[in-house]
């Protein structure tokens, strides 16, 4: 006999390895292998070159993961600011190229520090796109290179008013100090800074935050390193290119890194709806006005150069306005149209196209008002569809609403005046308001209605007939005191019930126009009551039995009842 087999033996036992916390290890290898490379050689400017360029890679590889978790333009931002720490790479490739390898002295600069200042551009176009496809329109990709057409001439005449030279390949000699380019480059990060630092406070959600927030302190934190590295660590201390005080500018990137990967609010924050419109607003103007005042500044020295900066300057502001206005007036034009659609939605019934319930209380309120001024006739049919149940449960649902909406489309086109109005007023039933009409005409418009849905010809065999039928209940009335809107109603349903109880398929007929008027009732109130204190008195009178007060007491009601009255 063969061995029980173990159900347990047959399962195929599966390991999961757990996901490692990537950018935390890379981090932390990074830091601790240029420590200890700064350590073993600290005078090599190699050192300080491959932990920078290590620990911006960390930096690109964290950009570009928050990218994919995002959306729309933020993604587009990540991405940016992942572009600018490649232009830092770059940067400082060629910072050492032109110190270390060709020999350049450090206190000249050209076209390598114009690469450095190029890492301002992506961030300059992560700052002035919109926050929104929809603010962008369809003109997005056009604004994006609005942008940053923008941002690089930004660039550009800020080396020229820095340096006092065009990035032409030229070297220009700067004053002679052991880092000259330090008060430069802090400038550069600390308007950067600024200007991230007022769009926080214009920020739309958390994860803007997240963007704003992590930008501006990696800004802000980088203009510290820039001055402790440039004018205390070397300038006072002496410290050697491969120092390891240099490993502050690793920190900073790692921080950056590990709050860009790891770092999400949980929650929308709140903002202040004041400053938010003044930083939008404010951003596309004042950012052009930069720019033209940098040409100014330009053409001082370098006319033409400064005269096309200024004519360029201008001619991307009013391609920027004229995007962003366009943008504006398309989402103004959809908000229109979502609006009218959603108010259409709310009152008209999505199964037959008539309007619903809600649309027919507001226009029985708006015609009673306007028939009680005018002291004109109104009435109202109420139509049932006959065995409507029935059919539901013999041929299904779907054929149930076939039939409302083959019934809608009959009782709409069968009504001749543009003021006959037709809604469905719930379930089966149908509401029909008849405005200056008259009882023979009600009852014309409803047998015409009643014989309109037989012709249609819906099938449905019941003891009726063969085909859908209906049962109409009419009322008609003059509004006015002491009748509503309730009123009309409860007569139309009255006359429905009569009509489904005589055998279905016919119109009943309730006529509300000899009702008394609030007057004639309150009047006939009075008489009967005034009559009765009559009669209370004059028995008092002749009553020998009574007493003196019980006849003044009767007197006294008598004559206030008579005051009331007049």
């Amino acid at each position: 006999m063969a061995a029980a087999r173990n159900p347990q033996s047959s399962m195929k036992i599966q390991f999961e390895l757990p996901q490692l916390p990537i950018l935390p290890i890379a981090a932390g290898v990074v830091l601790a292998l240029h420590l200890v490379a700064s350590l073993m050689r600290p005078s090599d400017p190699a050192v300080t070159l491959g932990g920078m360029v290590a620990c911006c890679a960390v930096a690109i590889y964290a950009c570009i993961l928050r990218g994919q978790n995002s959306g729309g333009v933020l993604r587009a931002r990540w991405r940016l600011i992942a572009l600018s720490f490649v232009f830092n790479i770059i940067a400082s490739l060629l910072l050492f190229y032109k110190v270390d390898i060709v020999g350049v002295p450090a206190f000249h600069v050209g076209v390598f520090e114009f690469a450095a200042f190029l890492r301002g551009v992506p961030l300059l176009m992560a700052l002035v796109m919109p926050e929104s496809n929809r603010q962008a329109g369809a003109d997005s990709k056009l604004s994006l290179w609005v942008a940053a057409v923008q941002a690089f001439l930004f660039v550009v005449l800020a080396y020229f008013t820095v340096f006092f030279a065009l990035p032409d390949g030229v070297v220009a000699a700067v004053p002679n100090t052991t880092f000259p380019t330090t008060a430069n480059y802090i400038a550069e990060y600390g308007v950067l800074a600024i200007a991230y630092m007022l769009r926080l406070m214009a920020r739309s959600s958390a994860r803007w935050t997240v963007f704003y927030r992590g930008v501006s302190m990696y800004l802000w934190a980088t203009c510290c390193a820039l001055f402790f590295i440039g004018e205390i660590a070397i300038k006072r201390w002496g410290a050697p290119a491969g120092s390891p005080l240099y490993l502050v500018f690793d920190l900073i990137l790692l921080l950056f890194a590990l709050y860009t990967g790891r770092f999400t609010p949980a929650v929308k924050l709140p903002r202040s709806a004041p400053r938010v419109l003044f930083v939008n607003l404010a951003g596309p103007v004042v950012f052009p006005l930069v720019i033209f005042a940098l040409a100014i500044v330009l053409a001082r020295t370098q006319f033409y150069w400064g005269i096309g900066a200024m004519g360029l300057s201008l001619a991307l502001f009013a391609m920027r306005t004229t995007i962003l206005q366009s943008g504006y007036r398309r989402i103004q034009q959809q908000l229109l149209e979502d609006n009218q659609l959603t108010l259409l939605e709310a009152r008209i019934d999505q199964l037959t196209g008539v309007p619903n319930r809600r649309s027919f209380d507001r226009t029985m309120d708006r015609e009673w008002r306007r028939a009680e001024r005018t002291q004109s006739q109104l009435g109202l049919l109420m139509i049932d569809v006959d065995k409507f149940k029935h059919l539901n449960d013999t041929q299904g649902h779907p054929a149930g609403d076939r039939c409302l909406k083959r019934i809608a489309g009959v009782i709409d086109s069968t009504l001749g005046r543009a003021t006959d109005f037709v809604a469905r007023y719930g379930g089966e039933e149908f509401a029909v308001i008849l405005t200056d009409t008259s009882p023979q005409d009600i009852r014309a418009i409803a047998e015409s209605l009643r014989a309109a849905v037989n012709a249609a010809q819906f099938p449905n065999q019941t003891e009726i007939g063969q085909f859908v039928s209906c049962s109409i209940g009419a009322a008609i009335t003059v509004p006015g005191p002491p009748l509503t809107p309730s009123s009309l109603l409860t007569g139309a349903d009255k006359a429905l019930y009569e009509a489904k109880r005589n055998g279905r398929n016919r119109v009943e007929f309730t006529n509300l126009l000899a009702a008394p008027s609030l007057r004639d009732q309150t009047n006939g109130a009075l008489n009967t009551l005034m009559n009765a204190y009559k009669e209370s008195l004059y028995g008092a009178e002749h009553d020998p039995l009574a007493s003196k007060s019980q006849i003044k007491e009767a007197k006294s009601k008598f004559a206030a009842v008579a005051t009331d009255d007049k």
